[in-house]
């Protein structure tokens, strides 16, 4: 596993779609494919996407597939004019944690595993009550091999 860079952010704005679920039925192509068909005209170009998880105070605590969770599909705000349908938020500031996926999505939990059960259990950090997020630019393509996304884990100091 390779060793995640530690950054502190400022809240990012960002417009997008959300839904309820689990981690045995998520469906992130449900929302990501009607929410970049809206996003698809010249009026918004080539956006750096996050694929957002806000999770309940208490969701690792004890741990089910079954336990839900907000997931969310959007882009950063910038100058854009929020479209019907869809909300605005800022994802909050603080200490992350960011590693780097490269790969197809079938080895991305194998890397949240790894993550969660090796590298936050063995560092000087805990996990923080904020939204969880992958960020993915123009290096991200989906069912590519070579695809790189980034996975930002809220943390603080033990």
């Amino acid at each position: 596993m390779n060793t995640p860079t530690i950054i502190n952010i400022e809240s990012i704005s960002v417009i997008g779609v959300s839904q309820i679920t689990n981690s045995l039925k998520i469906q992130p192509f449900l929302l990501w494919q009607p929410f970049k068909k809206a996003l698809s005209s010249a009026a918004y170009p080539a956006l750096v996407s996050f694929s957002i998880q806000n999770y309940s105070k208490k969701y690792f605590d004890h741990f089910n597939p079954t336990n839900d969770f907000e997931y969310c599909a959007a882009v950063e705000k910038r100058d854009l004019k929020t479209p019907d349908g869809m909300i605005e938020w800022n994802l909050p500031g603080g200490m992350y944690a960011v590693f780097e996926h490269v790969g197809l999505p079938d080895t991305f939990t194998q890397k949240l595993t790894e993550i969660f059960t090796v590298w936050l259990p063995q560092s000087d950090y805990r996990l923080d009550d904020r939204p969880h997020f992958q960020r993915m630019d123009e290096h991200y393509r989906l069912n590519d091999p070579n695809s790189i996304e980034e996975i930002w884990i809220p943390i603080s100091l033990k």
